[in-house]
């Protein structure tokens, strides 16, 4: 049995391979042992010779915060698809059920369903973090044919896996099948070259009762001094910590032993990182292999791992090192893990090296948006910080309380901000005070921006003032991820009805908008045109909406505003359809293409989801619509300034699947987030009274379409209204007929304007929806009847809502022929009236909503 290269002893074991390698046949496979038992070395020796493409995740404790366990995931799923490494990071952590959605919507890009994938969670018993391990459940639950996934822990892994064990999906491994045979000892003993007596043998194996680490540690001990044959057992029952120390470390110099201690510093040991570490060009790194069985390198993730008993010990000889030494090692574990993209691992180390500055600048690197963990650890690394770092760092205090903003500590933040203004204005001035007060005024202007939408005050303009007169004394412009601004579900963060309200929300904006763009290197660029053009687009005056946006989407797209440019893009793509122009429709959707490749913009592919989403659900083309979008599933947890346009997508999804129940429970969610805007009010009570009323609730329809009324009279919001088609004029004419108590010349209105949409939404839908079914237009089956391609036109007329008599315009017919024709596809169907022969034609696949 030849050894490992670099000398490491290794035994092959037919029996453990036997095990996994009919374990390899169930998806989830979990070997369970306490330390020292061989778990992580046998599953690893099995897979050298497996001709699979395996991951390996070392756990730490580092791992219970999830966006490190995230990055860490996504390094895994690297060594089969960068691609989909990179799609994973862009989406963060699936702490959601829609966001495990949308995790499981991205495809595998190069997965090859003829080969067999193996993930080993090594050390999972080390994860607690609740919504780690409710990931961990979630993905685990979900069988591929060519995917096994190994659990490898101390103690059983704190995961639900009754299921998996009820079904039969799950093979288990414990310590018992891990202990070595007689047999496997007196194997591992001969590559050692040990010759002991069968009384030595006997006494070893009846003490260790096979235990892994116990017989190598006596492997060890007789090899290097045979005649002490008979002490072996009462040295390792002594203390395993002094073996290690005396039959590990005594012998590898001063060096190797410094450069181990070291290692156990770092949470990841890569390759790449010890090397930096190693000043003897390779030496120390090489004699790694010469300890033996107790630290590996994975080959698949050049990766470092040290057993947890050896590294236990290493931990308790850190006071070895000099303060200087660790701060070293630390330092240059921050750069590596930064260089790797790994920012949560080097904000940890500079922190532990007291790098203060570092910390702050790669805190102010994250977007303005970022999923609520990631806030969570950046604000207790702030937090840390001795008061003396924010006396001598000026961005200290904007950068806290950007983090509070982002956990919901509003007024705490706005009064420490406050306090500080008070403390800096009454200072000398100089430069660290100007910087200060930029600071604290500009982060408070978007406080009480953010606000506004709430008390009505509409002031924030003020603060950006004051804060760019301090900006001009500084002489500075902020660069970096702070400038990259994100609008909201809407832009016009406007809560009431009153016109008033909107024109002094888009003063306030225009008027802060030149002092932040100025300060911050174009930040918010295009942002007052988007306002103007929303307000426009929703009063339906379009060639003013038109002319707002065209403003916008290239005054942002020049400032790398993409968020903005894309809020502008969705009302161009709205203002399209209401127009009846596939030209611009098919610009604004290539644009939305175009962006996914821009990496700056840190929300392309959510924005891509919701804002193209919202079309396909619009045309009734539901299939195209991200999955995540259209389940029936909980809060998707995107980043607060996105929350309720998902929603709404979703809503608008479920609706067209006739999911009544689902998409009015996904308007609820939608009212806590985007409901808070005016225009949102009004969109979600006129889907709301769409769903009441194609589910037959009709006096509950009339009062969600009074309530819409209320909130969309006083502005004139008739958008929302309007661009229902079909579905609305159904709706506003039943309301008229039903004397509904909603003034009777608003449903008129009403009815005139979403008749003239679903004219307009034809010629869209026959150029971007799904095409027909194979067969369709040139005339179809039902039963034994056979539905000639006028027929199938004329079907599609009365899917669409058109009146028989608009029917006859449109196809330039005769009323008598309409009529003729409708006649005898109602026959042909076996149909009573439009209502039964739609819902016929749907349930057998003439038509798709």
């Amino acid at each position: 049995m030849p050894p490992l290269p670099g000398g490491r002893i290794h035994l092959d074991r037919p029996r453990i391979d036997a095990l996994l390698d009919e374990a390899l046949q169930s998806p989830l496979v979990t070997v369970v042992a306490g330390a020292g038992y061989g778990k992580s070395r046998a599953v690893y020796s099995w897979l050298q010779d497996k001709d699979v493409d395996a991951a390996w995740l070392q756990f730490s404790t580092r791992d219970n915060i999830a966006d490190r366990f995230w990055e860490h995931f996504a390094r895994s799923v690297s060594a089969f698809s960068p691609q989909t490494a990179e799609r994973l990071l862009q989406q963060g952590f699936p702490g959601t059920e829609r966001q495990f959605e949308r995790y499981l919507s991205i495809p595998v890009e190069g997965n090859d369903p003829r080969r067999r994938y193996v993930f080993v969670y090594d050390d999972i018993h080390l994860i607690q973090n609740e919504s780690v391990l409710w990931f961990l459940n979630r993905s685990l639950s979900i069988p591929f044919p060519n995917i096994t996934s190994i659990l490898i822990s101390r103690k059983e892994p704190p995961l639900n896996l009754m299921r998996h064990l009820s079904k039969g999906t799950l093979a288990q491994i414990t310590g018992d099948q891990l202990r070595f045979s007689f047999e496997e000892m007196e194997a591992l003993f001969e590559i050692f070259g040990i010759h002991a007596s069968s009384e030595t043998l006997d006494a070893v194996y009846r003490d260790t009762e096979g235990w892994a680490f116990a017989l190598h540690l006596a492997g060890i001990y007789l090899k290097k001094v045979p005649q002490r044959e008979g002490r072996v057992i009462p040295a390792i029952r002594a203390n395993i910590f002094k073996l290690i120390e005396s039959e590990v470390l005594a012998e590898s110099g001063m060096e190797l032993r410094k450069f181990l201690i070291k290692a156990s510093l770092l949470h990841m040991k890569a390759k790449e990182l010890l090397a930096g570490l190693d000043q003897t060009g390779g030496g120390l790194l090489r004699q790694l292999d010469e300890i033996g069985t107790f630290i590996q390198l994975d080959t698949y993730s050049n990766i470092y791992y040290i057993h947890h008993l050896f590294l236990d010990y290493l931990v308790t000889l850190q006071q070895e090192l000099t303060p200087e030494e660790k701060k070293d090692v630390w330092m240059q574990a921050a750069r590596w893990s930064l260089a790797n993209g790994q920012k949560n691992d080097a904000i940890s180390y500079y922190d532990k090296a007291g790098d203060y500055a570092a910390v702050m600048k790669l805190c102010s690197s994250f977007p303005m948006s970022m999923p609520n963990q990631t806030a969570k650890f950046l604000y207790e690394a702030m937090r840390r910080m001795p008061d003396e770092v924010y006396a001598t760092h000026s961005n200290a205090y904007v950068i806290l309380t950007r983090l509070m903003v982002m956990l919901g500590k509003v007024g705490e933040a706005e009064t420490l901000l406050t306090d500080i203004i008070r403390k800096y204005e009454a200072a000398p001035e100089d430069e660290f005070r100007n910087y200060v007060l930029w600071g604290a005024y500009f982060t408070i202007g978007f406080i009480r921006k953010l606000l506004c939408l709430f008390n009505g005050d509409y002031d924030f303009a003020e603060y950006f003032i004051k804060g760019r007169h301090y900006s001009d004394l500084c002489g500075r412009v902020l660069e970096g991820a702070m400038r990259n601004a994100s609008i909201g579900a809407y832009a016009c963060r406007v809560g009431t009805p009153a016109p008033k309200d909107l024109e002094r929300f888009i003063e306030e904006e225009t008027a802060m908008l030149p002092h932040v763009a100025a300060a911050m290197a174009g930040c918010m660029m295009g942002q007052d045109w988007v306002s103007r053009g929303e307000t426009a687009f929703f009063r339906l005056d379009m060639d003013e909406a038109e002319r707002c946006l065209l403003q916008a989407v290239p005054q942002a797209r020049r400032n790398n505003q993409y968020d903005v440019e894309s809020q502008a893009l969705f009302y161009r793509l709205r203002v399209a359809i209401y127009q009846g122009r596939t030209d611009a429709l098919e610009g604004v959707v290539a644009r939305y293409r175009e962006l996914l490749g821009v990496e700056e913009h840190q929300n392309r592919f959510i924005y891509n989801d919701i804002f193209l989403g919202w079309f396909h659900a619009h045309l009734g083309a539901v299939e195209k619509v991200a999955f995540w979008l259209r389940s029936e599933a909980g809060n998707s947890g995107i980043s607060s300034h996105l929350v309720g346009l998902d929603e709404l997508v979703r809503a608008k999804a479920l609706l067209r699947e006739r999911k009544f129940a689902a998409s009015l429970a996904s308007l609820g969610n939608a009212r806590q987030s985007a409901g808070a805007f005016i225009f949102g009010k009004v969109e979600i009570a006129v889907l709301e009274a769409l769903c009441l009323y194609q589910s037959q609730e009709r006096a509950k329809a009339y009062a969600k379409l009074r309530q819409a009324w209320e909130f969309a009279a006083p502005g004139g919001l008739l958008l929302p209204f309007a661009e229902q088609g079909k579905d609305m004029r159904t709706l506003a004419t039943a309301a008229a007929k039903d004397d509904a108590p909603i003034p009777k010349a608003f449903l008129e209105k009403v009815r005139v304007l979403s008749s003239a949409y679903a004219k307009k939404f034809f010629q869209v839908a026959e150029r971007f929806a799904a095409p027909a079914p194979a067969g369709r237009t040139a005339g179809v089956r039902h039963g034994d009847a056979s539905l000639s391609r006028k027929e199938v036109e004329m079907l599609e007329w009365l899917f669409r809502g058109f009146t028989l008599e608009e029917i006859a315009g449109e196809a330039k017919l005769s009323i008598n022929t309409v009529k003729s024709t409708v006649k005898r596809v109602y026959g042909k169907l076996g149909t009573a009236n439009r209502t039964e022969t739609i819902r016929v034609a749907i349930s057998q696949g003439l038509l798709r909503r």
